[in-house]
């Protein structure tokens, strides 16, 4: 046995030597006595009550042949809607008696960090279903084949974390445009690939009058930009798929379930809340899970006083502790009812002392939690791996999930002890996982071993280890758009690098951190951030770093509408730019001040910066940038009316975008090339590169672009005296923006409909 590791008090201690001396054979574990019933989820067959959701949850799936079908269980903690979730998959797989069509599972789990990981998964689920064998036709047929492969790569790109090695942001390098290192894919490239999936899958179970039924629970857990892409991918549920989806309704959870809610409404979904359990259900209970048939009065007491299928666990489980026979009687009931309405704390305390360390050693871990993970923890042998697996399964404590994968059987046990334990037991355990992960190392993938191993080092107090390893997380994070746990990792390293006294990394921790805040549009919060990262750039003498800072101070107060301001922080970090002989952030730094201007509507100015920062582009061969400044260029003669001029920049813009492969640049630029030719009354050639640029941004799943798009196809119609076709792209364009949100695009597009729509009355009334 290995000693590296600290035990926490010495009750605990004692049991390690017990464990030592005799075995883990010989100690009585009471919680795995047949008398309990686990606290977890329950088999499908045990599922009790519920008739109304069932109901409504048949009633959706029946429809999903017709349109796409999204179903969110809702409930507290302990309100069975994991169960739920259980029994629909075995139901709608069901042959006999159920709706005999394919279902593919999913848990988001209590892992942060792990972004996109759950749809790359129910991905390769799909790809790799063995049932029914129609189904696998579908699956092979090469539309839906070929969609399912590229939505994995762009997955496995979107969910990998190990990115490059950097530290944070490199401050010497000015980055104008909001991209930190290390960002993969974008977004619209993301969702585009899921809903070709879903696409490919509908046209052929439409064929087959089938239907595809897709389950995730928990999603309460879902990182940020995973909770925006099942937002999206409500909004764009084909027929013939349906998708059910658990929710925890708690505070810290109620802004997400507001705004799914208001998808679900939007988009006319159903909800089914679980709540308490009627007198019936609670018999249904009893009778499934202890097989005991209890009387009206206590099915009604309990019902009125308990409620919960967790609570009701609890409460038939401590009667069997306690001794009272089964079932019970309305006394035996009114006797325990204290202690049940606190089943966490009434859970706890029946365990034996085992079980109880076991808990408090493994609280601080998240799921899954992995074998060996759990065994280096409790101190456990190699030789007696098997039968901690084999208590493990019998726990009433965990529930396995895959392999040798567990997680808590009820997220309120390990939140329960983590809040009970005292800040000094919990620093020393979180320090003992970290030690634990280091020795494991080899065993977990490295994006979930690295969020683990950040938490751990920060929580365990090694601010040393923890600070580079936070502050890369961070930044790669927000380069998967997930701009909260962004922030948390960031914020953790500058405490880190707070408590180690390192300048430079404390610097770039809130040089960071103002760089996420400006993308969440906190402007205030953004510019504080960078005032303290300027102050210590300062301090300190770097300066790139004071170059890079007040570019990004100079974005925050262009961003909020204060010119003067921008253009006063711009040109200090152009003087150190120049002074340092950055060239690239010099010309980034001339880029952004030629758009201050041309903002204000100077565009001599405007176009005297831009010419000069693309004249260092082109010598320094920085064709991605070349191409964005050649573009503002075309809007700038296209402002001051010089369409030829705005024309001939436009294309020199579209030759590169092609040449680098950016296809939303490609789209942006196509599209002001029709605006050119628009504004010149060349209708023919306007709506040719219209209908390129919208191609393009359906390809790639630009919704608001794709509306702008649309809107003017629409206005070039309605100019050449083709209302009809002019209204049905207007209400294209309208329909999308409602769909995405855009309440100002909603009512400019509703106005010029109002307005088509009268001028066409007034004409057919002539």
């Amino acid at each position: 046995m290995s000693h590296f590791l600290t035990i926490h008090d010495r009750k605990a201690l004692n049991l390690v030597e017990l464990m030592d001396q005799w075995g883990s054979d010989e100690i009585s574990l009471k919680s795995n006595t047949i008398t309990q019933v686990s606290y977890g989820p329950c088999p499908p067959h045990e599922f009790a009550g519920r008739s109304d959701g069932r109901k409504g949850l048949l009633k959706a799936l029946s429809q999903a042949k017709h349109r796409g079908q999204f179903v969110m269980i809702s409930g507290a903690r302990g309100s069975g809607k994991t169960s739920f979730v259980d029994w629909a998959e075995c139901m709608v797989q069901n042959e006999k008696g159920g709706l005999g069509t394919p279902a593919i599972k999913k848990y988001f789990l209590e892992t942060p960090g792990m972004v996109f990981t759950t749809y790359r998964d129910l991905l390769a689920d799909l790809k790799g279903y063995r049932g029914f064998g129609w189904f696998r036709k579908v699956l092979a047929s090469p539309r839906v084949a070929k969609s399912i492969g590229v939505a994995l790569d762009v997955l496995e790109k979107a969910s990998s974390l190990a990115g490059p090695a950097k530290v944070g942001v490199d401050m010497g390098t000015t980055i104008s445009r909001g991209f930190l290192p290390g960002k993969t894919i974008e977004y619209s490239q993301l969702l585009s690939s899921l809903i070709s999936v879903l696409n490919a899958l509908s046209d052929e179970l439409t064929k087959k009058n089938r239907i595809l039924v897709i389950l995730v629970d928990d999603v309460q857990w879902s990182s940020e930009p995973d909770f925006r892409l099942m937002k999206d991918l409500i909004r764009n549920l084909p027929r013939a798929i349906a998708c059910v989806a658990s929710f925890r309704l708690e505070t810290e959870s109620m802004i997400m379930y507001v705004e799914l809610r208001g998808e679900l409404d939007r988009y006319g979904h159903a909800e089914i809340r679980l709540s308490g359990m009627d007198p019936e259900e609670v018999k249904d209970l009893a009778r499934l899970r202890y097989g005991v048939a209890i009387d009206n009065s206590v099915a009604e007491f309990l019902s009125m006083n308990v409620g919960d299928p967790f609570c009701l666990v609890s409460c038939f489980n401590l009667l069997r502790e306690r001794g009272f026979n089964l079932p019970p009687s309305l006394s035996d009931v009114e006797k325990i009812l204290p202690e049940a309405i606190d089943p966490v704390r009434c859970i706890y305390t029946e365990l034996d002392e085992l079980w109880k360390d076991r808990l408090d050693s493994l609280c601080v871990l998240r799921p899954p939690l992995s074998l060996s993970l759990i065994a280096c923890m409790l101190r456990t042998e190699e030789k007696r791996m098997a039968r901690l697996q084999d208590e493990l399964n019998q726990s009433v404590l965990f529930r396995k999930l895959e392999k040798e994968f567990y997680e808590f059987a009820h997220p309120s046990l390990r939140e329960f002890r983590r809040k009970e334990l005292p800040e000094g037991v919990l620093t020393r355990l979180h320090a003992q996982a970290a030690k634990c992960l280091e020795t494991l190392k080899g065993r977990f993938p490295k994006e979930s071993r690295d969020i683990s191993l950040a938490e751990h080092y920060f929580l365990g107090q090694e601010y040393e280890k923890a600070l580079d390893l936070n502050l890369q997380l961070g930044s790669r994070l927000y380069g998967l758009f997930d701009y909260g746990l962004a922030l948390e990792l960031t914020e953790r390293a500058g405490t880190c690098a707070d408590e180690t006294n390192d300048k430079d990394k404390l610097a770039h921790s809130f040089h960071q951190k103002g760089r996420i805040l400006y993308s969440m549009f906190r402007f205030p919060d953004s510019l504080d951030a960078y005032n303290q990262c300027l102050e210590i750039t300062r301090e300190i003498g770097n300066r790139a770093g004071e170059a890079s800072t007040l570019h990004q101070i100079g974005m925050a107060y262009e961003s909020t509408n204060h010119p003067e301001q921008a253009l006063d922080a711009y040109n200090q970090s152009l003087e150190i730019t120049r002074e340092i002989g950055n060239r690239a952030g010099e010309a980034q730094t001339l880029h952004q001040i030629g758009i201050v201007y041309q903002s204000t509507n100077h565009h001599e100015q405007a176009l005297d910066f831009y010419n000069q920062s693309l004249e260092i582009e082109r010598e320094i061969g920085d064709r991605a940038f070349e191409a964005s400044t050649l573009h503002q260029i075309g809007m700038a003669y296209e402002s001051t009316n010089h369409p030829e001029q705005a024309l001939d920049f436009y294309n020199q813009s579209l030759e590169i975008e092609r040449e680098i492969g950016n296809r939303a640049g490609e789209a942006s630029t196509l599209h002001q090339i029709g605006m050119a030719y628009e504004s010149t009354n060349h209708p023919e050639q306007a709506l040719d590169f219209y209908n390129q640029s919208l191609e393009i941004k359906r390809e790639i799943g630009d919704r608001a672009g794709e509306a702008s798009t649309l809107h003017q196809i629409g206005i070039v119609y309605q100019l050449t005296n083709h209302p009809e076709q002019a209204l049905d792209f207007y209400n294209q364009s309208l329909e999308i923006e409602r769909e995405i949100g855009n309440r100002a695009g909603e009512e400019i597009s509703l106005q010029t409909i109002r307005s088509l729509e009268k001028e066409m009355s007034r004409k057919r009334g002539r």
